[in-house]
C-alpha cells in the first residue's frame, strides 16, 4: 500500500546564508513521498534563485514566487497547491532531521492521528539545547483525554507552565484540517501566528499524538523576529486575540480558554516590554513576582538563573533594595552573554560571600537537581539555598 504524500511548506523572504542547508535537509528525507512548495516571499537576495537552482534538480521541488506578504501569507499561498494528505512546515533558517516524516507519519499512521508533534533542538551556535512540548507525551483520542487537552491546552492547570512549544513545524497536520482554520486566520495576526493554529489544530482534531522525539532544528539568530523591533506589535497580539476568543466559543470548555489567553495575551505585553520590541529601550515590567518569607530583609544573596525568572527577581530586588545581590549566576553560557557583565559563571560563587543561593526556575524539579549539584561542588548546607514557586505577574491581579 503505498504511503501518503506530505506536502513540505516552507516560506522564504531573504535567508541566503541558510537556505541551502535547509532544503538538503528536506530532499534527503527517508520518506520518499513528498512534494517540497518553496514559497518565496518577495525575497530581495539571493533566495528566490536558490530555490529555483533545487527545482531544476529535484522533480519535487515547486517554487511559487510572491509578493512579500509575510508569514502567513506565504504557507496560505503554499497551502492552496498542496496535494498531499499531509502538511509540514517548516522555516527556511532552520533544518530537520533526515528520518523527521518517516517518524511522524509512522505515528499518524499507527494512532489515526490528525496531529502528531515531535520535540526540537534549539540552535543558538555552537550551542543546542533539547526542547519539548510540557503536555504530557501520549495519545489523546478518547473524550476523557480530549477534554484533558483543551483544559491544559495554553496553560499546564498544576503548575501554570506554558502547554506547547508555540510552532507548526513540530507538527504534521491532515491537510483538510489544516486548510480549515489557517486560511481562517487574518494575515494581520503576524506574531504568535504558529501558535494560534497550533491551538485550533489541536481543538479541531479527533487524536493528538505527542512524542518525545526531537526531530527539529530552530536556528535562532539576530535577524529574527524575536530579535527585533516592531512598532505593530500591540496591534498583531490584539489581532491574534479578538480572532481566537471568536474561534473558541464553539467549544464547552470556552470559558477556560478564554481566561487563559487573556492571561497569555498579558504575558505577551510583557513580554514585548521587557525584550525591546516596541521600544528602543525595555520597560522594566517583571512577568514574576516572588514571596521570599524565608529570607531576612538585608541578606546578602547569590542570585541563581538568568532565564525568564532570574531577570523578573534581579528587577523586583533591584527597585525594593531589600536584600544585596553579590553575585547574580547562571551555568548556561549563553544566558551569560545575554546580560552582559550583570551575569557571571557558577565557578564564581567561590569568590564571594553570601547568606543565601536564591534558586530562580520555574520547575521545582530543576531546582532540585540544581540544589543537589551545588550542595555536592561547593559543600553548600541545603538550607542556605531557597526556592519557592513563581507567580506570574497576571495571576497578581
Amino acid at each position: 500500500m503505498e504511503k501518503p504524500l506530505i506536502s513540505i511548506i516552507v516560506p522564504v523572504y531573504n535567508v541566503e546564508p541558510y537556505l541551502a542547508e535547509c532544503i538538503d535537509s528536506l530532499v534527503n528525507q527517508t520518506y520518499p513521498h513528498l512534494e517540497i512548495l518553496l514559497v518565496d516571499d518577495g525575497s530581495t537576495d539571493g533566495s528566490g534563485q536558490i530555490c529555483d537552482d533545487y527545482a531544476q534538480k529535484d522533480a519535487r521541488i515547486k517554487v511559487i514566487h510572491k509578493k512579500n506578504g509575510g508569514n502567513t501569507s506565504a504557507r496560505k499561498a503554499g497551502l492552496r497547491v498542496a496535494t498531499g494528505a499531509y502538511v509540514q512546515f517548516v522555516d527556511s533558517d532552520d533544518w530537520v532531521e533526515p528520518d523527521m516524516c518517516e517518524s511522524l507519519m509512522a505515528l499518524a499512521q499507527e494512532h489515526g492521528a490528525d496531529v502528531v508533534r515531535c520535540g526540537y533542538w534549539k540552535e543558538s551556535g555552537e550551542k543546542s539545547v533539547r526542547q519539548c512540548d510540557a503536555m504530557p507525551k501520549g495519545v489523546y483520542r478518547t473524550e476523557e483525554e480530549q477534554r484533558f487537552l483543551r483544559d491544559n491546552l495554553i496553560f499546564l492547570q498544576d503548575n501554570g507552565e506554558a502547554a506547547l512549544f508555540g510552532s507548526l513545524c513540530i507538527q504534521l497536520t491532515t491537510s483538510d484540517l489544516l486548510k480549515r482554520v489557517l486560511m481562517k486566520e487574518p494575515d494581520e495576526v503576524q506574531y504568535a501566528e504558529d501558535r494560534a493554529c497550533v491551538f485550533l489544530t489541536i481543538l479541531h482534531s479527533r487524536c493528538v499524538c505527542f512524542t518525545e522525539g526531537c526531530f527539529y532544528h530552530y536556528r535562532q539568530h539576530a535577524g529574527s523576529i524575536m530579535h527585533s523591533a516592531n512598532r505593530r506589535y500591540y496591534a498583531q497580539i490584539n489581532a491574534w486575540y479578538l480572532f481566537l476568543y471568536e474561534e473558541v466559543g464553539i467549544f464547552a470548555e470556552a470559558e477556560t480558554l478564554r481566561k487563559q489567553l487573556l492571561a497569555f495575551t498579558d504575558r505577551m505585553i510583557l513580554y514585548g516590554l521587557n525584550r525591546k520590541i516596541v521600544a528602543n529601550c525595555p520597560v522594566v515590567v517583571p512577568v514574576f513576582y516572588f514571596r521570599m518569607d524565608q529570607i531576612p530583609v538585608g541578606s546578602r544573596i547569590v542570585l541563581y538563573g538568568a532565564g525568564e525568572v532570574g531577570r523578573s527577581y534581579q528587577q523586583l530586588i533591584r527597585l525594593t533594595a531589600c536584600y544585596d545581590i553579590v553575585v547574580w549566576v547562571d551555568q548556561n553560557d549563553q544566558a551569560c552573554r545575554a546580560c552582559g557583565d550583570l551575569v557571571r559563571p557558577v565557578e564564581d560563587l567561590r569568590c564571594c560571600e553570601f547568606d543565601y543561593i536564591v534558586v530562580a526556575v520555574l520547575n521545582e524539579k530543576t531546582y532540585q537537581t540544581i540544589r543537589t549539584d551545588l550542595c555536592k561542588r561547593f559543600g553548600l548546607a541545603e538550607n542556605t539555598i531557597v526556592w519557592l514557586r513563581p507567580v506570574r505577574a497576571e495571576r497578581m491581579r
